[in-house]
């Protein structure tokens, strides 16, 4: 059974495959926008701006 056996005993065979990066560019520009967010607004909110009234 899987719960008799050790955890580093079930992953000792298997080898982590390697990637190699064939399009620098692309790789780089993929690193340049890790973590970013986009936001599209409605062009009604950008046109009746931010309300700093609570609603009731």
């Amino acid at each position: 059974m899987l719960s008799e056996i050790k955890k580093d005993e079930r992953f000792e065979n298997k080898k982590k495959q390697e990637y190699r990066v064939v399009n620098w560019p692309e790789y780089n520009k993929a690193l340049e926008n890790r973590g970013n967010i986009t936001f599209i607004f409605d062009d009604e909110i950008v046109q009746n701006g931010y309300n700093k009234a609570l609603p009731q």
